[in-house]
């Protein structure tokens, strides 16, 4: 478990630029929890760090439930994404 990366849900399967939503960063244990205002379809992906360029040591990593890394969300759901698996950018 990484403790310290923020879970990032974006509207753009690019995932570049502002999210559109942003988790707490993640407990001792690796948990977070990433609320969405509205029903849809998000692209997920966690950083260590945000609102500057990606740097050595920082971790990252994407969701990988589906190969585009996509969550489909309805409203009023809950949904367990399950590990995220972040490494650390060298």
């Amino acid at each position: 478990p990484v403790s310290g990366v923020h879970v990032f849900a974006y509207l753009d399967s690019r995932m570049v630029g502002k999210p559109v939503h942003m988790s707490a960063p993640t407990d001792a244990e690796g948990h977070f929890l990433l609320f969405l205002s509205d029903a849809g379809t998000y692209y997920v992906g966690a950083r260590s760090a945000f609102g500057v360029p990606l740097e050595p040591g920082e971790w990252v990593g994407t969701f990988d439930g589906e190969p585009d890394h996509k969550v489909s969300v309805a409203r009023g759901a809950h949904n367990d994404l399950g590990t995220i698996i972040v490494k650390e950018f060298w």
